[in-house]
């Protein structure tokens, strides 16, 4: 999903407030005595962002969430191709970017190593695609591709042809592109998290349109925060509800976006055939960072199911949780 244009690329995640469910029987915490939940939303990066807060001082817990705020802000338009003069969009332009920033050095370097990680099931070249794909869209009836300009969009589609040295990036053929739209919405939420961490929170939930990260508690009797995963057939269901403490989540859908009426072509690509997967409708990845979860989410919403649970079962500390098309529900031993 672009970071500024669209409204959704993934199933959101749900803050599920419901009495009782994910309360500790630990005892209070003297330390949360005096601490409410300090929440604010705001409109950014084309989705509802909300960061949630637990402190005894509203006035620092605010100033902290603008803060935070900030910060999304300021990283979110570097690393979106659709904000004009932003140094990724400038990358595309010209297949060649010096002086890049901080920032997408990071976001680049590790999408070429969840690429590896996942047998190049996540490749941010995908962009070629992408962008013939919303040519040719026809949202109320059938999309037509020539032959032609699919294999040659295809052949622009290389991890392998990204060129990283020391601050200087370069697209080793023309015609590349870079879309950071499955990692760069997760590496933002990490850095507001960063941000609240630096101004003394050490209880709170930011979640970015269904990229979530929390850390510590959300309650004063020890209640973890507890996040749900919308149903695809939107029925008003939860198929999983989980507990969110120091990690994150993410979910990568193919239900929300179509270039077509008959919901083949999506923006969820497999890098290597240049097709879009029809077996899952809903993968979403616990992992400890939000980056991590939404590089993984999307990378694992382009094999099928047994081949995403292999891999996760290689990953210690991250889970899995995929939905498919027919409404099978598979997912890896630690989901819970």
């Amino acid at each position: 999903m672009s970071l500024v244009k669209k409204t959704t690329r993934r199933a959101f995640l749900k803050i599920c407030g419901m009495t009782g469910f994910g309360l500790s029987l630990a005892p209070a915490l003297p330390a949360f005595a005096a601490e409410t939940l300090v929440k604010e939303t705001r409109f950014m990066m084309g989705t509802v962002v909300t960061l949630m807060v637990v402190s005894s001082e509203k006035d620092r817990a605010h100033e902290a969430m603008n803060g935070a705020f900030a910060e999304m802000a300021r990283t979110a338009n570097l690393l979106d191709h659709h904000v004009s003069g932003s140094p990724l969009s400038l990358l595309n332009a010209t297949g060649k970017l010096s002086g890049a920033p901080d920032e997408l050095l990071q976001v680049m370097n590790a999408a070429r190593a969840y690429g590896a990680q996942t047998r190049n099931a996540f490749d941010v070249t995908v962009k070629p695609l992408i962008d013939l794909m919303r040519l040719h869209a026809n949202t109320s009836g059938t999309m037509r591709l020539d032959s032609a300009d699919f294999s040659a969009a295809l052949r622009l589609v290389d991890g392998k042809g990204v060129s990283i040295e020391k601050d200087e990036i370069t697209l080793e053929r023309q015609g590349m592109g870079i879309t950071l739209d499955g990692i760069a919405k997760g590496f933002v939420v990490d850095r507001a998290c960063e941000c609240l961490t630096r101004q003394g929170m050490r209880n709170f939930l930011v979640n970015a349109g269904g990229d979530i990260r929390a850390a510590g508690l959300r309650h004063a009797h020890g209640r973890e925060w507890v996040v749900a995963v919308e149903d695809p057939a939107k029925r008003f269901r939860y198929p999983s509800r989980v507990k969110l403490t120091d990690r994150a989540i993410a979910t990568s859908g193919s239900y929300e976006m179509y270039f077509d009426g008959d919901g083949r072509y999506h923006h969820l690509v497999n890098p290597q055939t240049g097709e879009c997967p029809r077996h899952a409708v809903s993968v979403s990845v616990m992992a400890p960072s939000a980056m991590e979860a939404d590089a993984l989410a999307t990378a694992f919403s382009v094999i099928p199911p047994k081949a995403a649970l292999a891999r996760i079962a290689a990953l210690p500390g991250r889970e899995c949780l995929i939905i498919c098309r027919d409404g099978a529900v598979f997912s890896s031993t630690g989901w819970a």
